[in-house]
């Protein structure tokens, strides 16, 4: 396999400084160029060793290593469900209680706990599930959060509110955003395993998932595969919509407030835009990587 193919496609933005009437000037992501692949390869990585096998089987689509203690690892997959280590990988736990999903998404540990946080959600194909313990138990937590149909003989918890990533907010802890999608990218119209659960919609919470109220819908009948606030600056906010490519909003991502960035990023053979994950500046919001599918 090609590193093209298997790295695909990491690109890097232009930035167009725009002055302002007050004659201050902003940095603006103008459009995307596409990166060297060996600059990708060129990481200086030493070598990797095998930490065993995590769960009973499916593929790993998430990693995530607790803040301030590197022994704690979280894995989650793709019909793997989710694993816990507490020996940096030596060994692996897989029976935790309160899973609702065995299809997981990304884990996102609470900002305001620098070290040794102990709260943690997870976005599951079943709805965001919260950890009060460091992923020893969880909760699925999706009261408000509109559910798809349900598939027939999965129960009541069926794969019918996919939520792929969770967001802090980074001016109020205690708010958190739920954005649905899932990055298996199952087809909406009932012929996959989530039928008619893909709406593009953002969710809010302020009381740590006991209820959901809808925040925005930036992407009617989209597939949100990643999301990130920009780097330094509370007010900005980037999703990656499968199929539509980039948007932004300087607003926290509210309601009207969102408008495509995808000047420069390749369009695939049917027309669609296929950014699968992006990554934002540390503190700069004008700055964001995005990596695309072929």
């Amino acid at each position: 396999m090609s590193a093209r193919h298997f790295l695909r496609q990491v690109l890097r933005p232009t930035v167009a400084k725009n002055q302002n009437a007050n004659g201050s000037r902003r940095q603006r992501i103008s459009r995307f160029e596409q990166l060297e692949h060996r600059a990708l390869l060129a990481a200086g990585i030493g070598n990797f060793l095998p930490l065993g096998e995590p769960g009973p089987g499916g593929r790993i689509d998430s990693i995530s290593i607790q803040p301030g203690d590197s022994s704690r690892i979280l894995v989650g997959g793709d019909v793997l469900g989710a694993t816990l280590s507490t020996d940096g990988g030596a060994s692996w736990n897989n029976d935790h209680t309160g899973w609702e999903s065995i299809l997981i998404g990304d884990f996102t540990w609470d900002p305001s706990q620098a070290t040794n946080p102990q709260k943690v959600w997870a976005g599951t194909a079943s709805g965001p599930h919260f950890s009060s313990d460091a992923g020893e138990t969880w909760e699925l937590r999706r009261n408000g959060i509109a559910q798809a149909e349900v598939n027939s003989g999965k129960g009541e918890y069926a794969w019918t509110a996919p939520i792929e990533k969770v967001l802090y907010d980074p001016n109020n802890n205690n708010r958190v955003l739920a954005f649905e999608g899932d990055h298996r990218r199952f087809p909406p119209d009932g012929s996959g395993t989530i039928p008619n659960a893909f709406d593009g919609k953002i969710w809010t919470t302020t009381n740590e998932g006991l209820n959901w109220s809808e925040w925005a819908h930036p992407a009617p009948g989209g597939n949100i595969v990643d999301a990130e606030y920009g780097g330094g600056n509370g007010n900005t906010m980037y999703i990656a919509v499968y199929g539509q490519g980039l948007f932004r909003s300087y607003s926290d991502g509210a309601a009207g407030t969102w408008t495509p960035i995808n000047n420069g990023i390749t369009i695939g053979d049917a027309g669609n835009i296929n950014v699968m994950g992006i990554a934002t500046h540390p503190y700069r919001d004008d700055v964001l990587w995005a990596v695309t599918e072929d």
